[in-house]
């Protein structure tokens, strides 16, 4: 089923801006060839991410501009499948896995495609932060998003395009 919808989807994809078809409870932001679609669900925020790569995509939420204290959610796949880092940005160049840090892996849902013109992940994330490496999400809240992606599969390899949109959730 999961590959069919992919399917359906892809047929309406323009590589030159990479985008996901909008459901209709989702909102919707584009920049810089990426996609970010997010939507409340009950106790969790259902995302999906696109981005015009086959190496991983990012993103991330901060309640203040800027690098510092963002919790990023990279991810990639692969034919071994689909893969998901929850981390916590500590500085510029300074991301670690929550998990390393006392925190916990918050990522309970997680589906990924990948083909010729991009990498596309749909995953969600508790709206209620279990530790101090993740943020209380708030509807009718602002927030940072950091969206990013890179070239390589390797979580270590450095973004080609990293940018910061302001949401309201």
């Amino acid at each position: 089923m999961y590959q069919l919808i992919f399917s359906l989807m892809l047929t309406v994809f323009n590589p030159g801006t990479l985008s996901l078809p909008l459901e209709e409870d989702f909102r919707s932001i584009q920049k810089n060839g990426m996609a970010f679609q997010w939507r409340i669900q009950g106790e969790f925020l259902e995302m999906k991410l696109s981005g015009p790569t086959i190496g991983w995509i990012a993103m991330g939420f901060n309640p203040k501009p800027g690098l510092t204290g963002t919790n990023l959610i990279m991810g990639h796949v692969t034919d071994q499948g689909t893969k998901m880092e929850d981390l916590y940005i500590l500085g510029p160049g300074n991301p670690q896995p929550v998990n390393k840090l006392g925190g916990t892996f918050s990522l309970p849902a997680i589906k990924g495609h990948e083909d010729d013109s991009g990498t596309y992940l749909e995953y969600q994330i508790p709206l209620q932060a279990k530790d101090a490496y993740h943020h209380t999400l708030k509807p009718g809240q602002q927030y940072y998003v950091l969206l990013a992606y890179s070239v390589s599969d390797d979580f270590d390899h450095h973004s080609r395009m990293r940018t910061e949109v302001s949401i309201i959730l």
